[in-house]
């Protein structure tokens, strides 16, 4: 009797620990550390994305030329470039607004099978976009289930 007990408890518990261990394995934090290469603001409108705005190092593209005269007094230099108000603007204009900054990775990154070197475009939410300067060394986390989307911002040395 006593055997049988187990042996259910065992079928039964067995899916939920496997369940747990992969939750586990798929928001296991994953650290990508690197240099700022190139971002860009990506907006989203009836299910197509369009880039709005890239900044890299030749300097600033507007794709987006309506959202020009809302500039105001905003620096072009790439290296020094902001949102400021811009972003409010972009926002009224579009479904869905994000950022996407490529990082040139140091050490690889092991969850897009990046080497060393290899640069990669991830996402991360537009409040943090100022914070990523071109040639900025970056300490960030992504996971497994959102492999290229930064869920933390450990560290950016200028």
């Amino acid at each position: 009797m006593r055997l049988i007990f187990l042996i259910i408890m065992g079928i039964l518990i067995a899916p939920l620990v496997i369940y747990v261990a992969y939750y586990a394995y798929l928001h296991w934090p994953v650290v990508i550390e690197g240099v700022v290469d190139h971002k860009r603001i990506v907006g989203a409108r009836n299910g197509t994305a369009f880039v709005i705005l890239e900044v890299a190092p030749h300097g600033v593209w507007f794709t987006d030329k309506e959202i020009i005269p809302f500039l105001n007094n905003t620096s072009f230099d790439p290296y020094n470039f902001t949102l400021d108000g811009l972003i409010e603007v972009i926002k009224s204009r579009y479904d869905e607004v994000y950022g996407t900054v490529s990082i040139r990775t140091k050490y690889g990154d092991p969850v897009n099978g990046l080497k060393p070197g290899e640069t990669l475009a991830y996402i991360v939410d537009v409040k943090y976009f100022d914070l990523f300067k071109l040639g900025s060394n970056v300490k960030v986390v992504i996971t497994r289930a959102s492999k290229v989307k930064i869920v933390k911002v450990i560290e950016v040395k200028d």
